[in-house]
């Protein structure tokens, strides 16, 4: 994938995060993520989420590790 889509996709996601805060004021923000998807754990830190823990979950046939990420 090119850069400028890559840019043009986190941007996206951002634009995203920020209409949900406005929209419904949580005091937080908690997603999971598989833990195998490292380029979607990157666009998530630097959307600002933080690791909180991670499970294991059921799920598509096996057994898949999931990281819980929280933003403030």
């Amino acid at each position: 994938m090119s850069k400028k889509k890559e840019r043009e996709r986190m941007n996206y996601i951002f634009k995203q995060i920020e209409k949900a805060i406005e929209l419904y004021r949580p005091s937080s923000l908690v997603m999971s993520v598989a833990g195998f998807n490292e380029r979607a754990i990157n666009v998530y830190q630097k959307a600002g989420f933080q690791k909180i823990d991670s499970f294991q979950q059921h799920t598509n046939g096996g057994i898949f590790l999931l990281l819980r990420c929280r933003k403030n």
